[in-house]
């Protein structure tokens, strides 16, 4: 469990990374392809809830794992 949650914060900080690097290099680009800031704006966002939907569907919670085995090696007990 503690290897998955170091690896899960060393994830996050790097995607974020990638990101913000990411759309400082295609902000002008994506901004003359829209034309202005507003939907330019409006795409970074789509882009932030498709990713949200994505991990809703796809995300673990390692939580419901452990409670899980810790039922199970209780009545395995009983």
């Amino acid at each position: 469990m503690k290897k998955t949650l170091h690896f899960v914060i060393s994830f996050n900080i790097t995607s974020n990374l990638v990101g913000i690097t990411l759309g400082l290099i295609l902000a002008e680009s994506i901004s003359n392809y829209f034309g202005n800031w507003r939907d330019s704006l409006s795409f970074y966002a789509w882009i932030n809830l498709i990713l949200l939907i994505l991990w809703l569907f796809v995300g673990k919670d390692e939580n419901k794992k452990e409670e899980k085995r810790i039922m199970q090696k209780i009545l395995f007990m009983l």
